[in-house]
């Protein structure tokens, strides 16, 4: 039998959930997510994994400027160490990544 979006009402879904919180804004996407992923153990990242990777972009694109690693480091808070160990990571990573191609 296949149900038509506009017969899905916001309480066919478990309230508390990531499913019900985006049936909130949009019952057509959470019937897609659930048709999609439904059942399945999909990994959601945390939200500082995401914050962590905008930060070594943005300490790339400061060094790639040649700025100061100390001047990096004030800016996000982190230690001038902590930002040389980023972009010697970042740099191996960019290398290694362009010999396999």
């Amino acid at each position: 039998m296949n149900i038509c979006y506009k017969e899905i009402q916001i309480s066919d879904f478990k309230p508390g959930t990531l499913l019900y919180s985006i049936a909130k804004e949009n019952i057509q996407l959470a019937c897609m997510i659930a048709q999609q992923f439904g059942g399945s153990k999909e990994y959601i990242q945390q939200w500082k994994e995401f914050q962590r990777k905008a930060i070594r972009r943005h300490i790339m694109k400061r060094a790639g400027k040649l700025e100061g690693t100390k001047s990096i480091a004030r800016d996000v808070g982190l230690s001038a160490n902590r930002v040389r160990q980023i972009v010697k990571q970042e740099t191996k990573l960019y290398f290694s990544n362009l010999t396999k191609v």
